[in-house]
């Protein structure tokens, strides 16, 4: 009966032993979760912190692009002012040139030739300076729509990552 009670005995306190490992290992388990919860709560706000500068940043891109807009739209005011000049010159040269050859006077046709040829190269500086603005402003309409897409990328994946963050949290929960 001893044995029996003494074998029963060791088995208890086997029993207990394994009991107390589970605990301790139940209370580590516990702590590495606790600290799982308190890193994935700074990623979150980290996260969360990176999404508004995005936002941010998209907002001043937006604002940024209703500028370049406005700009468009007062340069393709001017390049109409300019075109509408180009067409008055055109047509006044036009007209000159049609004079010139019903005067058929030498010294007055020669003078009438070198206004045209004047008037011609003006329309044509004037044409060109109108075309560069049209190429320049489409260079940054380009630019600024290359920023808007990588920032919305961004947006989009910081977006992914806490929705990762989200579903771990909830899992660890």
């Amino acid at each position: 009966r001893e044995s029996a009670a003494e074998a029963a005995l060791a088995q208890s306190a086997l029993a207990r032993d394994t009991l107390d490992g589970a605990v301790r290992d139940g209370c580590a388990a516990r702590e590495a979760l606790e600290h799982a919860l308190v890193d994935a709560d700074a990623r979150e706000a980290e996260t969360r912190r990176a999404l508004r500068e995005c936002e941010d940043i998209v907002d001043a891109v937006s604002m940024e692009r209703e500028s370049l807009e406005r700009e468009v739209s007062r340069l393709r005011a001017e390049a109409e002012m300019w075109r509408s000049r180009c067409e008055e010159a055109y047509v006044k040269a036009d007209d000159s040139e049609q004079r010139a050859r019903k005067i058929r006077n030498g010294e007055l046709l020669a003078a009438l030739r070198d206004r045209i040829v004047d008037l011609q190269s003006e329309l044509r500086a004037e044409k060109s300076a109108g075309d560069h603005a049209r190429k320049i402003f489409e260079k940054r309409m380009f630019e600024k729509d290359v920023e808007v897409m990588c920032i919305r990328d961004r947006a989009r994946e910081l977006g992914m990552c806490m929705e990762l963050l989200d579903d771990k949290i909830a899992a660890a929960k």
